[in-house]
């Protein structure tokens, strides 16, 4: 047996609690503890006693199974899962699978607020762009209704000059009118 696994004995003796309660916590918390079975006797690793230790105080504090391993598993105790393999029971720690993980899932976060903030400054610029461009067409419609009233105020200015030279025309032409109405038979006959 290697130096880093404990039988259970070694293990009674160096935590204190009782080989029943040990056997107890291992089948119910196996997920927390690194241990083996070879021919149906126990092989806790070294890694293990900490963790046994701790299992002892909150069971003494009367947590409940559940309270125990929700608290294991706050705390960030490793989790291993046993998996058969050809040459017997191996244990595998899946820690550093999740923390692998984990680390992925922080770069997929930081990715997808990266594009956020790219897509959020493209929105912006866009705006920006899209009111620039309104802008634009606010001043050349303003130029061209300009335009067209200035346009608008010569047409005006020039019929009210040709109205003020009609009106004068025929004002002239009723003074012309009366005048000869008011003019003798005999000038009207002369010509005088």
């Amino acid at each position: 047996m290697s130096e880093s696994y404990l039988t259970l004995k070694q293990l009674v003796e160096l935590v204190d609690i009782p080989e029943n309660s040990c056997k107890r916590y291992l089948q119910e918390h196996e997920q927390f503890l690194n241990y083996r079975k070879v021919h149906n006797r126990f092989q806790i690793h070294v890694s293990a006693v900490d963790t046994l230790k701790t299992i002892r105080r909150l069971y003494g504090e009367g947590m409940r199974k559940e309270g125990v391993d929700e608290y294991l598993n706050s705390s960030g105790v490793p989790v291993t899962i046993t998996v058969d393999s050809e040459e017997g029971k191996d244990l595998i720690s899946i820690n550093q699978e999740l923390q692998e993980m984990k680390k992925m899932m922080e770069m997929q976060v930081q990715f997808n607020q990266r594009i956020a903030q790219q897509m959020e400054a493209d929105k912006k610029e866009m705006k920006e762009a899209f009111q620039q461009e309104i802008q634009e067409l606010k001043t050349i419609i303003n130029r061209q209704e300009s335009e067209k009233v200035s346009q608008l105020r010569i047409s005006m200015e020039e019929s009210r000059k040709a109205v003020d030279k009609a009106t004068a025309t025929a004002e002239a032409l009723a003074e012309s009118l009366e005048a000869e109405k008011n003019k003798g038979f005999f000038s009207r006959l002369f010509g005088k």
